[in-house]
């Protein structure tokens, strides 16, 4: 049994209209440092800043979800901006092109069922709700419903810890957000 680990961290973003997070490469790495000091037969993969680009964060579960098989364990860690559309914001995602940059919720909801995995641990360090001091892009539009929620994600088999609910704000607090700080 193997637990493939991905580990993104995004916290500077190639737009300059999409604020820094201070946090977010600091909590990627104090998470795969805590794994990979601790679990044997760890395969685990860390994208922090600019390696976290969508290409790259879609290869890390490609490799994690995709590779695991019924025998292994995945874990998927985010720590980045999301959107109020239920979107993973990577390093190059774009404000004026999120449907095109962006990883969306129901896409990771598509690797994890047909992942075959025996078990699954997802943790998103975002948010997707708002608010000023939120891990979540503000001036975009905000969608009225249908979309993937983070309570879609859950299923047999699967662990998903949030920084938040679907209608609540993730915070920062120094160099970590809240989540990972605690």
């Amino acid at each position: 049994m193997t637990l493939l680990a991905a580990f993104v961290g995004v916290g500077k973003y190639a737009d300059p209209a999409v604020p820094d997070l201070l946090g977010a490469a600091n909590d990627a790495t104090a998470l795969w440092a805590l794994f990979s000091d601790s679990v044997e037969d760890l395969e685990a993969r860390r994208l922090l800043d600019g390696d976290a680009t969508g290409a790259r964060v879609r290869q890390a579960l490609e490799e994690t979800l995709g590779a695991a098989g019924p025998d292994d364990t995945a874990l998927f860690f985010f720590a980045g901006h999301g959107s109020r559309a239920h979107q993973l914001a990577p390093q190059d995602a774009r404000l004026d092109a999120l449907g095109d940059t962006t990883i969306p919720m129901d896409e990771l909801a598509q690797r994890l069922e047909s992942s075959d995995a025996r078990a699954v641990v997802v943790v998103l360090d975002c948010c997707f709700s708002g608010g000023a001091t939120a891990r979540v892009l503000q001036g975009v539009p905000a969608p009225r419903g249908g979309m993937t929620t983070v309570s879609t994600l859950s299923g047999k088999g699967r662990v998903i810890i949030a920084a938040s609910a679907d209608d609540e704000e993730a915070h920062e607090l120094g160099n970590h957000g809240l989540l990972t700080h605690a």
